[in-house]
């Protein structure tokens, strides 16, 4: 978005602004050439340029705190996101999302166990997670609104 133009009350709540601006970083993974017997591999990640921001863990739906207003807004649309993403899959969700101002790294995803013959997914901090997201209310958590 160009910095002179002025958002609009309809942007904002839209998340208009917000939604063009992310994306998931670029990663790769590199295998180097066998050297005495032992071949390495590398993950190779995307630059992310400014501050790097936790949005929300991936221990608690709660908005973590925001050093600004743009933050802020960033987080209540990832949070919207996220609800809206499970209550349309009623199994699974991403958390732990951060990065920067434009892209996003290193989530967590989170099912049901139900839906599975095992973990598919590494457990993180959330293994009861999913069972009260759908409990979390965005309308009644004060930090939402």
């Amino acid at each position: 978005m160009p910095p002179n133009r002025m958002e609009s009350k309809t942007d904002l709540l839209l998340g208009r602004s917000v939604l063009r601006r992310f994306a998931a970083n670029q990663s790769a993974l590199a295998n180097s050439n066998e050297v005495d017997g032992v071949k390495k591999s590398y993950l190779i990640e995307e630059v992310i340029n400014g501050k790097f921001i936790k949005y929300i863990n991936n221990d608690s739906p709660e908005l973590l705190p925001m050093e600004n207003q743009d933050q802020e807004r960033r987080a209540k649309f990832l949070a919207f996101a996220q609800h809206v993403q499970y209550f349309k899959t009623e199994s699974v969700f991403i958390s732990d999302l951060q990065g920067g101002d434009t892209l996003l790294t290193d989530p967590q995803i989170t099912t049901d166990p139900s839906i599975t013959k095992g973990q598919i997914f590494a457990s993180g901090n959330l293994p009861t997670k999913i069972r009260y997201q759908k409990t979390y209310s965005l309308a009644t958590n004060p930090s939402y609104k």
